[in-house]
């Protein structure tokens, strides 16, 4: 965990593997038993042979011999980096989702004063369409936060059976036509005939693709284009969804299906997102036995594929 040898270790100070902001300043470590604290199990960061640090858990207790008398100091380590990641995401969805949950209800009072003051029929027609807009916003993070707590407690009920894929991905697709055309993004459909019936559970199906061209649409600039292409193999079908937006850098593409998280170049182009949606998509297709698959380079792309079994 440190990288030293154990030889290497004999002998040194516990100051040694502590980050130097958080070192006492003498040599009695005698607040480093559970015995002499108030605090058996506390947090530090340790210090790696390299100077590299990490977060850890200590518990520590002293150990005494049949006749009471103390023995020596026993600590239990544990690397918490994870844990310390989750809970840091966690922390900036929250901070996220406040923010998402509040910018269409402000948004949608507004309307309502102005639909109750009146106006034109065609800016009262603007406002409800403003309004409906905005609360179908909301109702959406709403959703995935109650899935996504389902999945947590492994209530989520995924009911796999043949379902017709053509009709499902057209039907999520033409879902999104008027953001796409508000967006002026083209979504172009490439579908094979007789495609075989897939392993799935239609309604997860359906929300897998329509988070993934809903995000295609919101990361694709004005005038471009979103290709959605099924594709046929032996004992499998293929939903490609490919878009001309900001792109992922290389170095997150492996984190971009965990809970909360958001890749850097999205976050400082302040794109609304709660960091749920891919870690939802990834947990269905994972229940259906699937895959799925992302490529990116950054300033051309994305693409997700997602893979089913045919039936």
């Amino acid at each position: 965990m440190l990288g030293y040898e154990v030889e290497e270790l004999v002998g040194m100070s516990v100051n040694d593997i502590v980050a130097l902001e958080q070192r006492s300043g003498g040599e009695d470590h005698s607040s480093y038993a559970g015995k002499e604290t108030q605090q058996p199990v506390y947090e530090r960061i340790f210090k790696r042979k390299d100077g590299s640090t990490f977060p850890v858990e200590v518990s520590t207790s002293i150990v005494y011999n049949d006749e009471g008398i103390p023995m020596h100091i026993q600590s239990i380590v544990r690397d918490i980096t994870d844990r310390v990641k989750l809970e840091q995401m966690k922390s900036d969805f929250i901070n996220r989702a406040s923010h998402e949950l509040r910018t269409p209800l402000t948004t949608a009072i507004l309307m309502t004063e102005l639909i109750r003051d009146g106006g034109s029929v065609e800016e009262v027609e603007e406002f409800w369409q403003i309004l409906i807009n905005e609360l179908n916003r909301q109702k959406t993070l709403i959703d995935r936060l109650l899935i996504a707590g389902r999945l947590e407690s492994n209530m989520l009920a995924i009911d796999p059976a043949p379902v017709e894929l053509e009709a499902l991905v057209t039907g999520a697709i033409s879902s999104l036509q008027p953001l796409a055309k508000k967006n002026e993004i083209d979504l172009q459909i490439y579908i094979p005939e007789n495609i075989p019936k897939v392993w799935a559970d239609a309604i997860g199906l359906q929300q897998v693709v329509i988070n993934l061209v809903n995000n295609a649409v919101k990361f694709s600039p004005q005038g471009s284009t979103v290709r959605i292409e099924v594709g046929v193999f032996s004992g499998w079908v293929s939903i490609k969804i490919s878009d001309q937006g900001m792109g992922i850098p290389e170095e997150e593409l492996p984190n971009m299906f965990k809970r909360f998280y958001r890749a850097r170049n999205v976050t400082l182009a302040e794109i609304p997102g709660s960091g749920l949606g891919l870690y939802l998509v990834k947990s269905i297709i994972d229940e259906l036995g699937g895959d799925i698959v992302v490529t990116s380079e950054v300033g051309k792309g994305t693409t997700f594929d997602v893979r089913l079994k045919t039936v």
